[in-house]
């Protein structure tokens, strides 16, 4: 009988997603054909993604590739790559490719520009990789700008994966604004950030003829109903 395959070692998934990855512009075409995003539509696609040490690799002999089966999507960051070694042959892991969860996010163009992939790691230095499953063995896609859910009361919630740095630099009372270009086909929301500068950081976009319907021509209030990780529930109302 054939030896049955183990299963890889796989990093713990905390759903914080610290780690950007190195070089995915130059990845762009096969990091499509993960996300599978329209064009006009951002892309949130939740996966595991392998981690495979590169010692021949002629730019830099501490590099570890990031892929999903055979595509190459990016790299470790250069500083990050050395301590990711390290790690492993402290763990006695030294040689063995581990995986770990990954959100692809971006890859669309609007109106006003086009945006990159980003691919974000949920990979800590300080965990230990062991046998269990990921959460996304495949890619599983929430592609595109997402649908306000009716809780009733003119209310609704919308799920959106937080932007990079917002735990860290959130307004202390989770302060979200909306606005829109003039022009714009869309309207926008933004948590603000705790001193207040700038729009702050983009959460979510709702098509403009989608808003008017919802809202009317008023604005709606939103807040934070919970957050767990970079995940959030977001409630929105007609401002009265």
């Amino acid at each position: 009988m054939p030896e049955e395959r183990k299963m890889p070692y796989h990093w713990p998934e905390r759903g914080l997603f610290p780690v950007v990855v190195a070089g995915t512009s130059h990845y762009e075409r096969q990091i499509r054909r993960i996300a599978k995003n329209a064009y006009y539509e951002p892309a949130l696609t939740f996966c595991s993604v392998k981690l495979t040490a590169e010692d021949h690799n002629t730019h830099d002999p501490n590099a570890v590739l990031v892929s999903i089966d055979t595509i190459a999507l990016g790299h470790l960051p250069r500083e990050l790559a050395a301590d990711f070694r390290s790690r492993l042959k402290n763990c006695q892991l030294e040689g063995e490719e581990t995986t770990c969860a990954a959100v692809i996010t971006a890859g669309h163009e609007t109106t006003e520009q086009r945006y990159n992939y980003r691919i974000e790691l949920d990979l800590h230095l300080f965990d230990i990789p062991n046998r269990t499953a990921p959460k996304y063995p495949r890619p599983f896609l929430r592609n595109g700008y997402p649908e306000p859910s009716s809780i009733g009361g003119g209310r609704y919630v919308i799920r959106v994966f937080l932007p990079a740095g917002l735990l860290d630099d959130m307004d202390k009372n989770g302060t979200i604004n909306s606005w829109s270009r003039e022009g714009s086909d869309k309207v926008s929301y933004y948590a603000q950030n705790r001193v207040g500068l700038g729009s702050g950081y983009w959460l979510f976009a709702i098509p403009r003829k989608n808003h008017e319907e919802l809202f009317g021509e008023k604005q709606a209030s939103a807040s934070f109903r919970s957050i767990s990780g970079r995940q959030a529930v977001i409630e929105l109302a007609s401002e009265a």
